[in-house]
């Protein structure tokens, strides 16, 4: 039997990016969000889901070395249309770098959405956060 694979997901939601990695084979060692009735919907929706409400920025990531994906549902209002591509949240940045600069994941998934896409300073901005080497 082959081994699954094991995700921590960051802004989980409601639960949507997490139910589509279950689909893929992922098992998740836990969910983080803020929002109480997300919260309550992954609880319901999946009792045995370690769900963690609290702040992403107050999340401590030491027990889940070794995920093989860090999946983040960063909110993405300031990079679409409807966000009128405003000022990137740089607290959700910074905390998918320094979870993934701690060697947390083998990979990382962040949304994609049109206005991101089309920022060149986003990406770079980006980029370098998640560079380890440009930090130090």
């Amino acid at each position: 039997m082959a081994t699954k694979l094991t995700s921590l997901e960051i802004c989980a939601g409601a639960g949507g990016q997490a139910l589509g990695l279950e689909q893929a084979g992922f098992e998740h060692v836990a969910l983080v969000e803020i929002d109480s009735h997300a919260c309550a919907t992954l609880r319901l929706n999946r009792p045995s889901w370690n769900v963690l409400h609290q702040d992403v920025r107050d999340f401590h990531a030491s027990g889940f070395q070794g995920v093989d994906l860090l999946a983040g549902g960063v909110p993405c209002p300031p990079f679409s249309k409807a966000g009128h591509q405003r000022v990137p949240n740089p607290a959700a940045i910074q905390t998918s770098s320094r979870s993934s600069s701690t060697g947390l994941g083998r990979s990382l998934s962040l949304p994609s959405t049109h206005g991101a896409k089309e920022s060149q300073r986003h990406l770079i901005a980006v980029l370098w956060v998640l560079q380890p080497s440009a930090r130090q």
